[in-house]
């Protein structure tokens, strides 16, 4: 039901509450821990789990009659499905759209989207209306309802695009419903040269970001980072699905199958956090095996590199430095070992533009 990009690898940083020094014990860390910085734990409150409900085609999109026996045996079905196969804040959003259905008149003709993407959110900027995310987070659902109106991606995004994008906080407590107060998709990432060479459609890993205009304020937003400086430190907080298993072995890249301790499966419901040093652009390459002029052609001033551990469901969060201003949206990482056996991992993010 969930198709993120995998993020998956590995070096854990454990910092002190006065003093920060890297470690290599493969991990994440809980905002319960007494470790975080006051400015990260005050941060946090501006950080939001993301679901968006979708399908990836028209055809899967199911249309029910609510007073209808199909209906009730969908019902049924949905009340013997476990947490493993229904998380609970996924319930809450199928529930919130038969709600919708009934308070919009559609009894009759009810559209139910019972796929979903997982990411985190943040506020940043303004008044606290301004939400940004990944692109790819609501790529999917932008497919979808391409694909329903006949229109190209790049033609909807000329106005603003309503998106499904359900919001919990730290206490799993469902704080924005898209369905009562509509919200609207306002700035995209525009993909650079590199980009659109590596065919990733309308938006690139040098510009995976959007930002969604609330209806009103939801929060305290963060502030915005005026730069980055060389091999700071850099923390990165959210809702990642699993903080302590591998739930489906990657067969095609081992080094994805670490296993971090000492927490358990957090299943997406708590926030946790990472840190880690930044990085240049030369030393990204290096990591990363590429030639030097490999971020020629990209938006060499958007991106944000840093060492740090990561997992699904982060994607979206913040970046932020110890004063726990933004630098940049969380977008991926790549897992690399060492020749001498050591698990490092390259978080990657973009820096939108505009926050230059």
């Amino acid at each position: 039901m969930q198709k993120i990009r995998s993020a998956i690898a590995v070096l854990a940083l454990f910092l002190s509450p006065v003093t920060f020094s890297a470690a290599t014990e493969l991990g994440f860390k809980s905002l319960n821990d007494p470790s975080p910085p006051p400015s990260l734990r005050q941060a946090a409150k501006s950080v939001y789990k993301v679901i968006v409900a979708l399908e990836e085609t028209p055809g899967e999109v199911r249309v029910m009659d609510l007073d209808g026996p199909q209906f009730r045996e969908f019902l049924t079905k949905l009340n013997a499905l476990t947490q493993e196969q229904l998380t609970p804040h996924e319930r809450i959003v199928v529930q919130k759209q038969i709600e919708r259905c009934v308070r919009d008149n559609l009894r009759k003709t009810c559209p139910l989207f019972l796929s979903f993407q997982r990411g985190t959110a943040f506020l940043a900027g303004g008044d606290g209306s301004f939400l940004l995310t990944n692109a790819h987070i609501a790529h999917r659902f932008l497919q979808l309802k391409s694909l329903m109106e006949k229109k190209s991606i790049l033609d909807l995004l000329k106005e603003p695009q309503f998106l499904p994008i359900f919001l919990f906080d730290q206490s799993g407590k469902l704080v924005f419903d898209p369905f009562l107060t509509p919200p609207g998709i306002i700035r995209y990432g525009q993909p650079s040269l590199h980009a659109l060479l590596a065919g990733t459609g309308w938006y690139g890993d040098d510009s995976d970001y959007v930002v969604i205009q609330l209806p009103s304020p939801l929060g305290q937003p963060l502030k915005i980072a005026k730069s980055i400086t060389a091999s700071e430190m850099l923390y990165r907080p959210g809702f990642a699905s699993c903080t302590g298993c591998v739930a489906q072995p990657n067969t095609t890249d081992p080094q994805l199958n670490a296993d971090r301790t000492p927490h358990g499966n957090s299943n997406g419901r708590d926030l946790y956090w990472t840190a880690g040093r930044s990085y240049t652009l030369t030393e990204a390459a290096v990591f990363l095996k590429a030639p030097p002029k490999y971020f020629e052609n990209s938006h060499q001033q958007n991106w944000v590199f840093f060492e740090a551990d990561a997992q699904v469901g982060m994607s979206g969060g913040p970046i932020l430095n110890s004063r726990g201003e933004v630098v940049g949206v969380f977008a991926g990482s790549k897992p690399m070992v060492s020749g001498y056996g050591a698990m490092k991992v390259l978080s990657r993010g973009v820096r939108p533009p505009e926050f230059n």
